[in-house]
């Protein structure tokens, strides 16, 4: 069975979507920013890129909004800055990156998503069967005209035509109004995604979801208010709980949320997953850790790589990770069982509601895979960079101290007039150097200077002072 936990608190919103007792997804969304995700709004172009085919759209926003050529509906040389357009936003801003925005607008339904400036007409790819497929297309070539055109979700299969035609009626009077709205050509918003929880309750509610449990008893009637109208199936499971209760601790989630900030994931048969992200990709390592198996190397490789599969697919999921994936998994010789475990994740990923394609295997052994990436992941949104390291994951070493005093002592050796060096060091470094038998007093000793050297929590690991007089 499906359920929707929400745990609505004074700065952010945070919500569950679990399966059999699983999370098998999680969201956040912070009071004081949402996502622009589907936001449409009428922006003015201020810079054009002719060599990389881009326009850049100031829309009132923090950051301008970036738009290439393939996703303009107008050849990139009729457009101008200052010229005013209508684009909705279709990845928020990472790192430096402005958000990136489209002029082919999609308006998104529980059963359907509207394309106002295109006549094409797609099916999920998940719905697979064939006489399934041929209904639902006659029944939109039937309801749509030459101009528009539509894209008919996973939600959709087995719906009766009443469901569907009332959800486009929906999108049409959606398309209206910004029609409406978007009249004057002025710089402006002209079309806001829905917030969190109706965003969740069109697009991860479905006819098993048996549950949808909230901590706040407005949040709990504007769905129930929203639910009337577009989804009364659903109006019987919306359960509001005291406000100010904690449903996450109720429902023992707070341990999978700590998990989820982890690296490394655990296996259940004592394999590992490292997962580590950089900015252009995130690396997976499969390790087989505890397990050894008791039939050779081959085959105890083949079940941590199965095992494993079905874990990526599902943390992927749960930590909402986009973009370029590499996947390590444990080296195998035999062509037979790299299939598998490819054919493995395959088959853990159709249940994904992003986009995810795999491109297949190196030469080196490295699976590639792509996974469709809109808003902020759990990651960038509860970690930061480290102040020591600042994002490299490691910071210089006591021997790097040692030389760096050293050059300091050398640079003073000729002056008469000092004769003493003052260190301070955070108490951890003061540690290693004991460990490593590095003796800074017989350092400074060395270069006629005597050496007061103390040690301080305020300062950072690897920071240090020194003086002289």
């Amino acid at each position: 069975m499906n359920q929707i936990i929400a745990d609505v608190g004074v700065y952010e919103t945070r919500a569950a979507v679990v399966q059999n007792g699983r999370i098998m997804e999680m969201h956040v969304e912070r009071h004081n920013y949402r996502s622009l995700v589907n936001n449409i709004y009428i922006g003015q172009i201020v810079n054009r890129l002719p060599g990389m085919q881009t326009i850049f759209v100031d829309a009132g926003l923090h950051k301008n909004i970036f738009i290439y050529q393939e996703d303009l509906t107008v050849p990139f040389n009729d457009l101008h800055e200052g010229d005013l357009i209508m684009l909705q936003v279709s990845k928020d801003a990472f790192g430096d990156k402005g958000p990136k925005g489209t002029m082919r607008m999609a308006i998104p339904g529980r059963f359907l998503i509207m394309l106002p400036n295109d006549n094409h007409i797609g099916i999920s790819h998940k719905i697979n069967d064939l006489s399934e497929r041929d209904r639902l297309e006659e029944w939109a070539r039937a309801i749509i005209d030459n101009h528009t055109g539509m894209i008919i979700r996973t939600a959709a299969f087995e719906q009766n035509s009443e469901a569907l035609t009332k959800d486009w009626h929906y999108l049409q009077s959606v398309w209206k109004h910004i029609e409406n709205e978007s009249k004057q050509m002025i710089k402006k918003i002209v079309y806001r995604e829905q917030s969190l929880l109706p965003r969740l309750l069109r697009d991860a509610a479905n006819r098993s979801t048996n549950r949808i449990l909230i901590n706040d008893c407005e949040e709990a009637q504007q769905l129930k208010s929203l639910c009337q109208f577009t989804q009364p199936d659903l109006l019987s499971v919306i359960q509001e709980t005291e406000t100010g209760s904690s449903p996450f601790n109720d429902e023992n989630f707070e341990l999978e949320w700590k998990r989820l900030m982890s690296s490394e994931v655990h296996l259940e048969n004592g394999g590992t997953l490292a997962i580590n992200a950089t900015e252009a990709l995130t690396v997976i390592d499969v390790n087989s850790g505890r397990y050894i198996g008791s039939h050779g190397f081959e085959e105890t490789a083949l079940h941590v790589n199965l095992t494993a599969a079905v874990e990526i697919a599902h943390q992927l999921r749960v930590r909402d990770i986009g973009g370029i994936i590499l996947i390590d998994f444990i080296d195998m010789k035999k062509e037979t069982n790299n299939k598998m475990v490819l054919e493995s994740l395959d088959r853990a990923l159709a249940i994904d509601r992003q986009k995810t394609v795999i491109m297949g295997m190196t030469q080196l052994g490295l699976v590639e895979m792509t996974r469709k990436r809109s808003r902020s992941n759990l990651a960038s949104l509860y970690q930061t960079t480290c102040p020591c390291c600042h994002g490299s994951g490691a910071i210089l070493s006591v021997h790097w101290l040692a030389y760096e005093l050293e050059k300091a002592f050398r640079r003073y050796q000729h002056h008469s007039e000092i004769k003493e060096a003052h260190v301070t060091l955070h108490p951890t470094r003061y540690q290693q150097l004991c460990t490593h038998e590095l003796d800074l007093t017989a350092l400074a000793n060395a270069y006629g200077l005597n050496l007061n050297l103390t040690h301080s929590k305020s300062i950072e690991v690897e920071d240090y002072t020194l003086s002289f007089r």
